[in-house]
């Protein structure tokens, strides 16, 4: 009888001890599985590319503007620029279409790529126009004028005055007028010079109408500007500030300024003074 009793206790309690036993394995799965789900996701970053220094309207993006950044990858939204899906070159020459803040990714949906519709219309300032002229290896200064850069516009052309001989003269027409692109293209390789056959100006209406004139009337070449804008500005350009913005310049040169000969210097008559002894006389 005693034997059956301690057999009866032995058993419930190898029975306590393993349900024991399973009750701990089973609370400490419930906890690690609780610890998983509120422990912080670790993904991998990706870089994307980031405005360096403010954008807006209208600017054009060049390598200056923009930097590689990690990002979270669960944080890239759809049209972000990212690295190894695009490259930078697709972004450079681009024009913003709506302001991108220091350190804001760049987002397709803020800029418009050189072949993009609303292109050149994105480019430019409000009230202004696009213009394209025709220009020459020399008028177009060897492949040195670049989009950005800002140029004063001369046409030379010949006229007559009366009934004298033609006349041939130069004036500037156009002052500080912002290159847009040259042979359809806003955007230059570093280190690349470009020979240009046309070049796309942003103008005023009134500009846009001198234009037109002027390339009809003789040749029209461009004079490239410093980048670095001097504090007292250009008189010419103060000169027209009056008025509309686009009122021609008083600038101009004339061919008889230009050649002495032109000009009649050279066929000045010449004195000559002769000495005899205590008589002057002159020849």
């Amino acid at each position: 009888m005693r034997i059956g009793r301690v057999a009866l206790v032995g058993v419930a309690l190898l029975l306590a001890g393993a349900t024991a036993y399973m009750a701990k394995t089973w609370i400490e799965t419930e906890r690690s599985s609780i610890r998983k789900a509120n422990a912080p996701k670790q993904t991998a970053n990706q870089r994307v590319l980031v405005a360096k220094t403010r954008l807006t309207t209208g600017q054009f993006i060049a390598p200056d503007n923009v930097k590689w950044v990690p990002w979270p990858s669960e944080s890239v939204s759809t049209g972000f620029i990212v690295e190894g899906k695009r490259k930078l070159e697709d972004v450079l020459g681009s024009v913003v279409r709506l302001p991108i803040g220091v350190g804001e990714p760049m987002n397709d949906n803020r800029i418009v790529a050189p072949n993009g519709r609303g292109f050149m219309a994105a480019v430019l300032e409000p009230g202004m126009r696009a213009v394209s002229v025709s220009v020459t290896l020399t008028s177009g200064i060897s492949g040195f004028v670049f989009p950005g850069d800002r140029v004063d516009i001369v046409l030379t052309h010949t006229y007559q005055q009366g009934e004298g001989r033609e006349k041939k003269a130069g004036e500037t027409i156009l002052t500080d007028v912002r290159v847009l692109a040259i042979d359809q293209k806003t955007e230059n390789k570093p280190g690349e010079t470009q020979i240009a056959k046309s070049v796309t100006f942003e103008v005023t209406p009134k500009q846009s109408e001198i234009l037109a004139v002027a390339a009809d009337l003789g040749r029209l070449s461009l004079s490239l500007r410093s980048l670095a804008r001097e504090d007292q500005e250009d008189p010419m350009d103060v000169a027209a500030a009056s008025g509309d913005k686009g009122t021609p310049r008083t600038s101009f040169t004339l061919d008889s300024d230009a050649s002495s000969l032109l000009s009649g210097a050279g066929n000045a008559k010449k004195t000559i003074t002769v000495l005899r002894g205590k008589v002057e006389a002159a020849k």
